[in-house]
């Protein structure tokens, strides 16, 4: 019973760490000083942390804002949106973007604007697709 209860609790610590450090093909945290996160119509913002022994935390280890716009407009009789997003990291330089990720028993994604780099600020911006069937994401990073 013992080993039981031990093989069950193992299990659950390892699928809750491995569902918090990924989220679509975003990695999480991978060595000191690096940071990813996002936000998403299902979790809302969130910033991955992998492994809290070599994650420092420096004033510059996650951007000062991340923004998630949906905008949706009709075109002809279907709704097309366009998702931005935008990161302000000051003297970092890191990346932002937006993509519409689909939802199941679909898969793949739309409009991926890919990772866009820059310092200080990023924007990243879909232009308007037909995302009836698809989830709106946006992610940061700086590796």
């Amino acid at each position: 019973m013992k080993k039981l209860v031990t093989t069950i609790l193992f299990a659950a610590i390892v699928l809750a760490a491995s569902s918090a450090t990924a989220s679509g093909d975003e990695m999480s945290l991978s060595k000191t000083g690096s940071a990813s996160g996002g936000w998403s119509e299902e979790r809302g913002y969130y910033t991955n942390v992998a492994n809290a022994d070599s994650f420092s935390i420096f004033a510059s280890s996650e951007p000062k804002d991340h923004k998630a716009t949906r905008l949706n407009k009709e075109v002809g009789s279907n709704l097309h949106s366009n998702l931005i997003a935008e990161t302000w990291w000051s003297g970092v330089y890191h990346y932002s973007r937006a993509r519409f990720e689909n939802v199941w028993p679909l898969s793949g994604y739309i409009g991926d604007t890919g990772r866009v780099w820059d310092y200080d600020y990023t924007k990243a911006e879909t232009g308007y697709v037909d995302a009836l069937y698809a989830q709106a994401r946006t992610y940061w990073g700086n590796e």
